[in-house]
């Protein structure tokens, strides 16, 4: 459900807000101190037919409640997007080391099951899939810029064996890690040969 909010003073016709994300103290606040001629018949609001300073002069008399509101906001949209960015730059960084969700989550104060369902939220895959996708980027740096063997790159990027790379490997990119490795040989050779 979204509500619509027109706001011709920025220079936007109107900006559409989900409203199962704006606080239910805000929504009270802005529906106690807008006059009704501002709601139109389809229930949006038309700031265009209020004076700003009546509008204004409203809110800060309730100023206290619209900063509640406001850092519940903040609370319930900014923080868990921050916490989520974090936790994404702490994949990146040890991606090499096992990591399981529970030690994820003990890390940064979570529930397994929170951290799971809000990273999911936020960048549509689960913490572990996200960490997958981490190591077989790396694995695919390795496989086209060295010579070293499919077992050595596994192990540096942060898979038990061979095996568990190429099983994830296979499941991401469609191919495996010898035939990835071939592949990009073949791309660079043509590449030279065109234009060496």
């Amino acid at each position: 459900m979204y509500s619509t909010l027109q706001r011709p003073l920025f220079g936007m016709d109107h900006m559409e807000v989900p409203s199962k994300t704006i606080p239910p103290e805000l929504l009270q606040l802005l529906a106690d101190n807008l006059p009704r001629e501002m709601f139109t018949t389809d229930g949006s609001l038309d700031f265009s037919k209020v004076e700003k300073r009546d509008f204004w002069g409203r809110m800060d008399r309730n100023q206290d409640l619209a900063s509640e509101g406001l850092n519940a906001l903040e609370e319930s949209i900014v923080r868990p997007f921050v916490v989520m960015a974090k936790i994404a730059e702490y994949l990146r960084r040890n991606y090499r080391t096992p990591l399981g969700l529970t030690a994820i989550a003990d890390q940064f104060g979570m529930k397994p099951v929170r951290l799971r369902r809000s990273f999911k939220k936020i960048f549509k895959m689960a913490p572990l899939e996200y960490l997958m996708n981490v190591r077989i980027e790396n694995a695919k740096k390795l496989l086209a810029s060295t010579t070293k063997g499919i077992n050595d790159v596994a192990v540096e990027v942060g898979f038990y064996d061979h095996s568990a790379l190429t099983k994830q490997f296979l499941k991401i990119t469609g191919e495996n890690p010898s035939a990835y490795r071939s592949k990009k040989r073949e791309e660079i050779f043509d590449m030279l040969v065109k234009f060496g």
